[in-house]
């Protein structure tokens, strides 16, 4: 029985973009270590472990989302040509790599190095991937799947919070490596239930119906035959895995909107003070007379 047939099996009642979309936000969480708010955790407790300055640790910052927005270029490319999976697989093992040695940091560049590798495979990798997988299972119930990454991000927040109650009751070493176990735990469980597109198990996005005639399920699927079994008569390119078009723009016509470049600019601009903000936030807000267990 081939692979696609026994993840079908697997949840035969169920569209199994479902099942994605649930594995998909597991692996959405396994990447919360990367985030700006979680690495903006450490920044006083390095301040005062390893005497580094403020500025000393924006500079680490800066240089981590600049080689991560070239990073993020590539990952993008090898995600067309590949698929998001394979390409999860890959990252995974530098970002955790990340994780650990941000807990084993003794001085700065050991520092610039684990969070370069937990931000450009994290965020920009794993979670990168994960929500173009997740969108590739839907098109009409695409506002859901937004919905469903938008509680995660949620979460995630929420898990960075406990994380810093860790650091306080355990020590920050214990609780990275505490957080570098469960990201590798979240990442096994999500690959082993997640598949790229519908496609590759013979479905339609949105659980939609084939067509002509249900697609056979006594035998196992393939996506290169399954327009065959719709209409026997069709020329068919068995070479050919390629989902089927969906409306929209290109990215070249997309890039020639105002609305691209308003959104685009709108979104550099909101992460770019949220970011500041994060690397530094519990900083200023002491110094603005909060309490440090506040922020």
């Amino acid at each position: 029985m081939s692979i696609s047939h026994r993840a079908r099996n697997m949840f035969p009642k169920i569209f199994y973009g479902y099942v994605v979309l649930f594995a998909g936000s597991i692996m959405l969480l396994s990447a919360t270590p990367g985030q700006t708010y979680f690495l903006g955790l450490y920044t006083e407790r390095f301040i005062e472990e390893f005497g580094v300055t403020h500025g000393s640790i924006s500079a680490i910052f800066a240089a981590t989302f600049i080689c991560s927005s070239i990073v993020v270029q590539l990952i993008g490319k090898a995600v067309d040509k590949f698929g998001p999976k394979r390409i999860i697989c890959l990252v995974a093992i530098p970002f955790l790599g990340g994780i650990a040695i941000t807990a084993t940091a003794s001085n700065s560049a050991v520092i610039t190095a684990g969070f370069m590798l937990t931000r450009m495979f994290g965020p920009d990798g794993i979670e990168f991937c994960t929500v173009v997988m997740m969108n590739r299972w839907f098109d009409r119930l695409r506002g859901r799947v937004m919905t469903i990454i938008s509680l995660v991000s949620a979460t995630e927040i929420l898990l960075a919070s406990g994380f810093d109650r860790l650091c306080d009751s355990l020590g920050w070493r214990v609780a990275t490596t505490i957080a570098c176990a469960c990201s590798a735990c979240c990442i096994s469980v999500g690959l082993l239930l997640v598949h790229d597109s519908p496609e590759s198990l013979g479905l339609r996005t949105d659980g939609d119906p084939w067509p002509t005639q249900a697609c056979p399920t006594s035998a196992p699927i393939d996506i290169a035959d399954t327009p065959a079994a719709l209409d026997p008569t069709a020329h068919v390119d068995e070479s050919s895995s390629s989902p089927p078009p969906l409306d929209g723009f290109t990215a070249e016509e997309a890039q020639r909107t105002c609305a691209f470049w308003a959104l685009l600019g709108a979104g550099a601009a909101m992460t770019a003070a949220w970011g500041g903000m994060s690397v530094h936030l519990r900083g200023v807000s002491v110094e603005q007379g909060l309490a440090a267990g506040s922020v």
